[in-house]
């Protein structure tokens, strides 16, 4: 199960219309970046159009940003100009992380883990605990079981959807709880109500650390 062609197309379409997904750095990065020591090493999984990314190395990190598609990574390196501090790579996330063990002092994934089925999920998460340090941080959000598109479209597994080609995972408190047993602490979980991208949404919220 994957949406790499769905990403590139929507990618690619917005960028040569000159309206890249998203402009803005998110309030989920600021409120990360707080929690990091001086010029930690961030791996930003799905980082899009890269101003999450952008923003932890303008904040004096040294970043590591990947994404599926190869025309959000093209945009990225023409674009930021912090290209000292950031590596951008085209890498699909539901494949092995190309790092060494203990590389990150935090993993960012805004958005970007649900799209995958529990199996590959729960892989993606072991690859996220082996690349992180010692009480390296993990951050991530996903569409919650809450959210106003939970139930709509093909469906493709438990709790899993597919609209026009977007696939989507949703996840609830307590299954992203179940992602973390054994792997990282949970410092902070929480079902967030508001907009995303224009549209009415509610996502999952979830900071912790490496165990």
């Amino acid at each position: 199960m994957t949406s790499s062609s769905y990403w590139e197309d929507k990618h690619r379409r917005e960028i040569e219309a000159n309206s890249p997904l998203s402009e803005n750095v998110s309030q989920d990065a600021v409120e990360t970046e707080k929690q990091l020591g001086k010029r930690s090493t961030v791996l930003d999984l799905g980082c899009g159009t890269g101003y999450d990314a952008a923003y932890f190395a303008r904040s004096g990190h040294v970043v590591t940003a990947t994404d599926i598609s190869a025309s959000a990574i093209q945009h990225c390196v023409k674009t930021h100009s912090e290209k000292d501090e950031i590596t951008f790579l085209t890498h699909n996330t539901s494949d092995p992380l190309p790092f060494e063990n203990e590389t990150f002092d935090l993993v960012y994934a805004r958005l970007s883990l649900h799209y995958f089925d529990d199996e590959t999920t729960r892989a993606v998460f072991e690859e996220i605990h082996r690349t992180l340090s010692n009480d390296g941080r993990l951050f991530f959000a996903c569409k919650s079981t809450n959210d106003p598109l939970y139930g709509k479209g093909e469906v493709l597994g438990e709790d899993t959807y597919s609209i026009n080609g977007h696939i989507r995972h949703f996840f609830s408190t307590k299954y992203c709880q179940s992602l973390c047993q054994d792997l990282f602490s949970i410092d902070s979980i929480e079902e967030i109500k508001g907009n995303l991208y224009g549209s009415p949404s509610v996502y999952v919220r979830v900071s912790g650390s490496r165990i």
